[in-house]
């Protein structure tokens, strides 16, 4: 259930909960290795967008010379 997943995150990451901790809430529903199983899988979906995302914009990096006749110098 996304929602449950949702706030398993938020547990962890926003208030600081441990496993045990989250696994220790009657609604959660889940042992501490279900829990960590839950946090690995989501880490792994969000690494995978993350890294598989365009950057926004490209950076381009002016050498010296380009950077003076640029500034005026």
């Amino acid at each position: 259930d996304q929602e449950k997943k949702r706030m398993i995150f938020w547990l962890r990451h926003r208030q600081g909960l441990t496993a045990s901790e989250i696994a220790a809430i009657p609604s959660i529903g889940l042992t501490t290795e279900g829990v960590e199983s839950v946090l690995l899988r989501l880490s792994i979906m969000i690494r995978g967008h993350v890294l598989s995302s365009n950057p926004h914009r490209e950076v381009k990096v002016l050498n010296r010379q380009s950077r003076s006749k640029r500034l005026g110098s």
